[in-house]
């Protein structure tokens, strides 16, 4: 039963990743319909970029405001005993820093599609 789960995985995962794979749009779209297309794309990754960068700063100021709330003898290097609520609450600022951090590609991606959006727009149809 093991062997027969283990195999049935992977299989229906190649099966999701061949029918999730689309034609190339560039070449089925008109140029003015395509520049649309990439302006689209431009504003969905600038969206997801500042849903991230808030998210991110967000948590990484929770978890500075939770750790200056405490009395400065349960810092950890204050030379106090460390307490439980300063070790639970560290991850806020670990995960809010790499979401900060992961925002960026993010916003490379928008400008990227932003540039070829106006590309198509100046030149009229030019592919990247």
């Amino acid at each position: 039963m093991k062997k027969i789960v283990t195999l049935l995985i992977p299989i229906l995962f190649s099966m999701q990743l061949v029918s999730a794979q689309k034609t190339n749009a560039s070449f089925t779209l008109s140029p003015q319909a395509l520049r649309n297309f990439y302006m689209q794309k431009s504003k969905t990754k600038t969206m997801d970029g500042f849903v991230l960068l808030i998210a991110g700063v967000a948590m990484a100021n929770e978890e500075i405001k939770i750790n200056a709330s405490q009395s400065p003898s349960s810092h950890p290097y204050s030379g106090g005993i460390k307490t439980n609520g300063y070790n639970k609450k560290l991850w806020l600022l670990f995960f809010g820093r790499a979401t900060t951090l992961a925002s960026i590609p993010f916003f490379i991606s928008a400008g990227r599609k932003k540039e070829q959006a106006s590309r198509i727009e100046n030149r009229g149809y030019s592919h990247w």
